[in-house]
């Protein structure tokens, strides 16, 4: 059988070479958006080993274990917080986590727990003490309440935060950047995606009295 001959072989070498790393980039760029910082690549391996029931269980221990250092018996705060509101929080705070780093919204994400209700089991813990010593309630006091929310509430939205993403959740942080970068990536895949075909375009032009070798590259 007799090989065909190839034509213009070198510029179609240089140009399919071109071509080759920019469909790498291409790739790997649709890759960022589609998987690395899609939320339910992480929401659905979460969901897979149960993170939620680990984050709830520490949640209890805790109120188990802060009556030494609040005051706050145990029971106040373990029938101020349920399974789904925990669930609810990280799940949440993950996916609004990663819409803002794709851009879907523009505002840093927060958590949505809900501690309504936690702050006001809280209060009638230490009112009801107050008159069960017969101790004024002064602003001292009140004080000292507000204080024990906060270090509650602190405490629980940690175990909540099983993928940290506090930490990277900051004014001009890490999710701020990846957001910017991301932007730039969008715009670099586009000049790739141009920049593509204006070669298949240079690779037709030189081919063009042997189209049929286009084929081959």
């Amino acid at each position: 059988m007799k090989n065909k001959k190839l034509y213009n072989y070198l510029p179609n070498l240089i140009i399919s070479l071109f071509l080759a790393f920019l469909f790498l980039a291409l790739s790997l760029l649709f890759a960022a958006d589609n998987i690395f910082f899609e939320p339910t690549t992480y929401t659905n391996s979460m969901h897979k080993i149960k993170i939620e029931d680990t984050a709830f269980q520490e949640i209890q221990t805790y109120c188990e274990q802060q009556y030494a250092y609040t005051g706050v018996e145990a029971d106040t705060l373990k029938k101020s917080i349920n399974k789904t509101d925990v669930s609810n929080a990280i799940y949440s705070y993950v996916e609004d986590t990663f819409s803002y780093i794709l851009g879907k919204k523009s505002e840093l994400p927060e958590f949505k727990a809900d501690f309504t209700l936690l702050e006001k089991n809280i209060s009638n813990d230490y009112t009801k003490w107050a008159k069960k010593e017969g101790v004024e309630y002064t602003q001292e006091l009140e004080d000292i309440k507000q204080k024990t929310i906060k270090n509650v509430e602190q405490a629980i939205e940690s175990d909540i935060d099983v993928m940290l993403l506090s930490h990277v959740n900051k004014p001009n942080g890490i999710s701020t950047k990846l957001k910017d970068l991301l932007v730039l990536a969008r715009k670099i895949r586009i000049a790739l995606i141009a920049t593509a075909v204006i070669l298949i375009g240079v690779m037709a032009t030189v081919n063009r009295k042997h189209i049929s070798g286009l084929l081959y590259w």
